[in-house]
């Protein structure tokens, strides 16, 4: 059994400008408007209902989502979700997933690793890295097995938030676009698409 991350959505402060070499400022690709926080969440996790006929009794857990560095060093992110997966009758199972990423800050290279283990038995490993070439991104994978793919018209993560904070403070409602991230096999790629409401004032419902 392997439990996938939850798929987060997070509003990152922003500036003006990103940094340059010698304290200057330009625009940086496509999100260059926008300059991400540092900043550490932590989730706990529980279970409100299960339905089917394999259904739990009870879960709980906890993610820990730590994203930091800036534009000119790039942006890491350590996330790790730690779940018990209780089926009933005293069989307790311990989830762990552990991932780590790095992702040029211009978005043009993505470095990611995971680990996942049910019961402290290793049950997924992933490492690899995506390059960006003029109109598509080459993955390269040395784990689960080496293998070499394109995959197409991608963004990485980071660039991905950094997008919807631009659409967001252009107006628009709907961001469509296709997202790699590493996970899974290191072989998927998320058709995203992302609702953008309206902005709501401080004090109001």
């Amino acid at each position: 059994m392997m439990v996938a991350p939850l798929r987060l959505g997070f509003v990152a402060m922003f500036a003006a400008a990103a940094c340059a070499p010698n304290g200057m400022a330009f625009a940086q690709g496509p999100a260059g408007s926008v300059k991400l926080a540092p900043h550490v969440a932590i989730y706990d996790l529980s279970l409100t209902s299960s339905r089917g006929k394999r259904a739990l009794e009870g879960v709980r857990g906890r993610i820990v989502y730590d994203f930091s560095g800036s534009a000119c060093e790039g942006y890491a992110l350590n996330f790790r979700q730690v779940t018990e997966l209780d089926s009933g009758e005293g069989k307790v199972a311990l989830s762990d997933l552990r991932t780590a990423t790095w992702e040029e800050g211009d978005g043009k290279s993505f470095r990611f690793k995971s680990q996942n283990y049910m019961d402290s038995k290793q049950i997924g490993d992933v490492d690899g890295r995506a390059d960006r070439a003029r109109n598509s991104v080459a993955v390269k994978l040395s784990k689960p097995g080496d293998k070499k793919f394109d995959a197409g018209t991608v963004v990485f993560p980071t660039e991905h938030m950094r997008l919807l904070i631009e659409a967001a403070q252009a107006g628009k409602t709907l961001l469509e676009v296709a997202v790699y991230d590493g996970s899974e096999s290191g072989e998927k790629i998320y058709q995203s698409l992302s609702v953008i409401g309206r902005r709501i004032e401080p004090e109001k419902k």
